[in-house]
């Protein structure tokens, strides 16, 4: 029976691959894509983060993701970053994969719960490039030394140092930081408490981060670098009693996006737990405790900013605790049936992002609008491009990632491309005069208009002519 199991997951697996494979390359560009790769590409070109361009996160995620353009130049597609970034999720298959043959999972449940990984990360912006899967790649590594057989310090410290290379592709992994503790804490098939290998992986931790802030700061001569990170989406003023307090953000948005992350991974599959703790072995029941503080970590991260792809950094942690119950649930035909319906919401959402690509015909629309304004840019030229809506797969950044000739008006911002509020609007409409194209969509000329902006709207526009882009307008400077 568990022959035929591996075989069916095995299979299902190799499935969901092709799929996977097929969904990275045929979803048009996201915005996220637009503005990190335009990022990496102005790195390749020279430019300093932090101190050429604002970098909200540690530097060394958009160091990797420049790699294919530092080979094939500023002007390869968007694509060689959607392929590196999709290969490297299957990489994190395959050090997961590892990490489960080392705790000693059966070869099914292995299979099975790589393709329940494959499923929930298709839906939480697998498709969209962001640095996060680099983070989860190093942070895997970390743990594979951490779980070594022999378990020697000289491991412990290669750990500590492959996570410290983690939090300099995406600080907020360093959320993670008290589950690597208690990896190492409780390791090994006896119950002895590791406590001098535990300060010895937090010791270099510290260490490795405090030498990675220097070097930063060294490089960009810009000691207030970490000011930039985004740890904040949007604070908000409150009152209590009369004294003002800064809230981040509320308990009823925190719980929603929870409520909304733990449906991704259908983490109601804890409720299996009690049943089967007996026949859990040793590290079933550790790892069904640190997907618990996995969880915990990332709730954290979400009061204070909302970022679904901060998922990524518990999902391994849940999909182990995941493998572990289904093979203790394989015993009973109830509650095997309960560990199989894991499949059903994360297939549906697969399913529903997969309907959305369209057989890529919203990427071939996405392509032809990206064609047509290439054609009208033949020198570097600043511009300022506003899109009115911004989310997902909506065309702003992209043109910069796309067009490298094509460049943000202000690199002092870390939003260019997807500035939304009327302080945001007001900058750029002060700009706008300056630049020899604008580029707007109907909705961001509504919103100029009713911002107060109509006079700087009009008299950055009188001396340019106005040619229709698919949903934009663009604004060209006439030749004198």
């Amino acid at each position: 029976m568990k022959q035929k199991l591996t075989l069916f997951f095995y299979g299902f697996f190799i499935l969901l691959v092709v799929l996977f494979i097929y969904g990275s390359f045929t979803a048009p560009f996201s915005v996220d894509h637009g503005y990190l790769v335009a990022l990496a590409k102005l790195r390749v070109e020279g430019l300093m983060p932090y101190r050429d361009f604002i970098l909200p996160e540690t530097p060394l995620g958009i160091e990797l993701l420049a790699l294919p353009y530092r080979i094939l130049g500023v002007d390869a597609s968007g694509n060689w970053a959607v392929g590196f970034i999709c290969t490297i999720h299957l990489l994190n298959c395959g050090l997961l994969a590892k990490l489960m043959k080392r705790v000693y999972l059966e070869p099914y449940a292995i299979w099975g719960s790589l393709c329940f990984y494959l499923l929930v990360i298709f839906s939480s912006d697998a498709l969209m490039v962001n640095t996060e899967p680099f983070a989860v790649c190093l942070m895997l590594i970390a743990v594979l030394f951490i779980f070594k057989r022999n378990h020697r310090k000289l491991f412990i410290g290669w750990g500590a140092l492959f996570f410290v290379l983690a939090v300099a592709c995406k600080i907020q992994v360093v959320v993670m930081l008290p589950l690597m503790l208690a990896l190492i804490l409780w390791h090994g098939k006896t119950n002895r408490i590791h406590w001098e290998k535990a300060l010895l992986f937090l010791g270099v931790v510290l260490a490795g981060c405090g030498l990675c802030y220097m070097a930063i700061t060294v490089r960009t001569g810009m000691p207030g670098w970490i000011d930039n990170m985004a740890w904040v989406q949007e604070e908000k003023q409150v009152y209590f009693y009369g004294l003002m307090l800064t809230q981040v953000t509320s308990v009823k948005e925190v719980l929603v996006n929870l409520v909304i992350l733990a449906g991704r991974c259908s983490l109601y599959f804890y409720i299996l737990l009690p049943f089967v703790w007996k026949k859990l072995p040793i590290y079933g029941k550790r790892f069904a405790c640190f997907g618990l503080v996995a969880t915990g970590s990332v709730a954290g991260l979400f009061f204070l900013r909302a970022e679904f792809a901060y998922g990524f950094f518990m999902y391994p942690f849940i999909i182990i605790a995941f493998a572990f119950m289904l093979d203790a649930a394989s015993a009973r035909r109830w509650m095997w049936i309960i560990a199989l319906t894991v499949f059903l919401l994360p297939g549906y959402l697969f399913g529903r992002e997969l309907i959305k690509l369209d057989w890529g015909r919203k990427k071939a629309e996405q392509t032809e609008e990206i064609r047509v304004l290439r054609s009208y840019v033949k020198q570097p030229i600043e511009a300022v491009i506003i899109p009115g809506d911004c989310n997902e797969y909506d065309l702003g950044p992209q043109f910069y990632s796309e067009i490298p000739l094509l460049r943000p008006v202000n690199l002092s911002t870390s939003k260019f491309g997807r500035e939304r509020t009327a302080d945001d609007l007001n900058a750029l409409a002060a700009t706008m005069t300056e630049v020899d194209y604008i580029l707007l969509t109907e909705k961001a000329i509504d919103n100029l208009l009713m911002s107060g902006q109509e006079d700087a709207f009009f008299d950055a526009t009188a001396d340019k002519r106005a040619v229709g882009i698919g949903h934009y307008m663009l604004y060209i400077k006439k030749e004198e």
